[in-house]
């Protein structure tokens, strides 16, 4: 009832990508509704970007001080958003982008598909979230084929790639219940 009253053009909330409603709707049937639920859903988003980023700096050999501003910047950076859907974007981005940063994207196809799939429904979660993360997918993936001489390898890429975009699209079709015209309209 109050999606009907704020005059958009259909009665199904298509104004935003859906990930972020059915990830809230899903956390606070667990948690429950309350203000402590809610923020601890931000919380654990803020957690899994600070996670993420701290195990990229220590992959890359950066300073151990430069740890200590991660989840300060995060913390200034999503919690005075609110409950948009940037947290919970970037989360998925950053937890995709963590697993297969260094030497682990050149070996296991079943890592390369949930890291892949991890960065592409965090890039669909939110608009601002899908250049970064689209360009993030792209640097792991000329990272990968670069290194990667072997053909088996680099078709277990393209197979990886292709199965977690397929997945993502199904799934956001799934969440929009198949109104692609709709959808693109109201959005």
């Amino acid at each position: 009832p109050l999606i009907a009253r704020q005059g958009f053009p259909s009665h199904y909330f298509f104004v935003y990508p859906p990930l972020h409603s059915y990830a809230l709707g899903g956390w606070l049937k667990i948690f429950g509704i309350s203000a402590g639920s809610m923020k601890g859903y931000i919380i654990v988003n803020c957690l899994l970007i600070s996670i993420a980023t701290i195990l990229v700096l220590r992959r890359h050999e950066a300073s151990s001080w430069l740890e200590w501003f991660v989840p300060l910047g995060v913390t200034f950076s999503f919690l005075s958003l609110g409950l948009r859907a940037e947290a919970i974007a970037v989360a998925l981005v950053m937890a995709g982008f963590a697993l297969l940063d260094g030497e682990a994207i050149s070996r296991n196809v079943g890592r390369q598909t949930v890291a892949f799939l991890l960065i592409f429904l965090g890039a669909s979660a939110a608009p601002r979230v899908t250049l970064y993360g689209t360009a993030l997918a792209a640097l792991l993936s000329v990272r990968f084929w670069r290194q990667e001489a072997n053909s088996r390898r680099r078709t277990g890429l393209l197979i990886a790639l292709a199965v977690a975009a397929s997945i993502t699209a199904l799934v956001f079709l799934l969440m929009i219940d198949f109104k692609v015209g709709e959808f693109w309209r109201n959005f």
